[in-house]
């Protein structure tokens, strides 16, 4: 999957200057006999830098790892089990120089490249990110609660699937990227609530598509993503959350929780 995520970007159509930066959670032996079965011609195509991280760190650890790495003003996200259209890249620039926004969420479909899986993401107080289909009714929806965020007339949507995103440096700079303890799963709602709590803003590339082959790598092991899903939630509902929105949504929020578990439990079974 990663070569043909890498081949992918190596056919981007007239894209902005870049450089891939590849961060393996494994051994280096690994990832070089990996690089020595790449074609030629990506190389060629493509500025790829590889990093061996030597131990399976998470996603918040290899994306942590390659935004330390990198040196550009605009750092992309993107998961290796994906590949991107040809004009994905220039949509996504495109779309930050002209809304000025600090996150940019791209339109991906799931692998079968039909299904609409995500235009980034809604949020809800009592601990819901929701993407497709999503309304914005709820009463504990984030736009209903202005004084909880510093700004909520901000495009839509809340934040981006980091399987596929754009942030500024400055945003990652200022919120000193992903919380580690995430691992893997929610730590890109955590970032993008704590980025909207100081003011950052949030736009969709609806013409920046991206085809994702949703949980490639943790479907193989089971219960690993409910476990994570109930541990990340409360990360962020206690590390993230203002104190008004424990005072105004408590019951909903441990409603909410109850519902994790319940679904881990199952998962486990």
């Amino acid at each position: 999957m990663l070569q043909a995520c890498l081949e992918s970007l190596a056919a981007l159509k007239k894209p902005p200057e870049f450089s891939v930066y590849v961060m393996a959670n494994t051994s280096q032996d690994t990832l070089t006999q990996f690089e020595n079965t790449l074609p030629q011609k990506l190389s060629e195509k493509l500025d790829i830098k590889f990093f061996s991280l030597g131990q399976n760190t998470g996603f918040t650890g290899a994306a942590n790892a390659g935004i330390t790495a990198s040196t550009e003003d605009l750092v992309i996200l993107l998961n290796d089990d994906t590949t991107v259209d040809p004009n994905w890249l220039t949509e996504l620039v495109a779309t930050h120089s002209t809304t000025g926004a600090d996150m940019i969420a791209s339109t991906i479909y799931l692998g079968n490249k039909t299904t609409l899986d995500s235009q980034g993401f809604t949020f809800r107080w009592r601990g819901q990110a929701l993407t497709l289909p999503f309304t914005d009714t709820a009463s504990d929806n984030w736009k209903n609660h202005p004084d909880l965020l510093s700004r909520t007339n901000a495009r839509e949507p809340f934040g981006p699937d980091a399987a596929a995103a754009l942030y500024t440096r400055q945003l990652l700079q200022d919120l000193r990227g992903f919380r580690p303890s995430f691992f893997a799963y929610l730590e890109d709602v955590d970032l993008s609530l704590r980025a909207r709590r100081v003011g950052f803003t949030c736009a969709l590339a609806e013409n920046a598509i991206v085809f994702h082959h949703k949980h490639a790598t943790s479907s193989g092991f089971s219960g690993f993503k409910a476990r994570q899903d109930f541990r990340n939630w409360w990360r962020i509902v206690l590390g993230s959350y203002p104190l008004k929105a424990w005072t105004r949504f408590a019951p909903r929020i441990l409603l909410e929780r109850a519902k994790n578990l319940s679904g881990m439990i199952k998962a486990w079974k």
